[in-house]
């Protein structure tokens, strides 16, 4: 049974690394500042339930995302963090291929290449 879709929810998409940290808390202030409410998958803790279907299930229920795709990139031996364009990708799926409800979703895409 689909989740209902809620109108402030605000699915963030983004690294959780230290070095991100503090965009991660300025993206998070502006969200909550403007009314919204920010949701991503740190905010269950629930090892039963896995991280796919967590996703899932927040980007269900959120009408707005911000997903920030700049840290897809090589970096020397570093492999790049596919996670987040999954999950975008998941995002516009909804919003390409679900009820009417999913088609009402908008989403800001941060990425290192303005052109990109």
């Amino acid at each position: 049974m689909p989740s209902e879709l809620r109108s402030k929810d605000v699915f963030i998409n983004c690294p959780f690394d230290d070095a991100y940290k503090p965009t991660f808390h300025a993206i998070l202030f502006t969200v909550y500042y403007l009314g919204f409410a920010a949701r991503c998958a740190l905010e269950v803790d629930d090892a039963s339930e896995l991280r796919l279907n967590k996703i899932e299930r927040i980007i269900e229920q959120c009408t707005y995302g911000i997903h920030d795709i700049s840290s897809v990139a090589l970096s020397g031996a570093n492999l790049p963090r596919l996670n987040m364009p999954l999950e975008l990708g998941l995002f516009l799926g909804c919003k390409r291929f679900g009820g009417a409800a999913q088609r009402k979703k908008a989403c800001l895409i941060l990425d290192s290449d303005p052109l990109g």
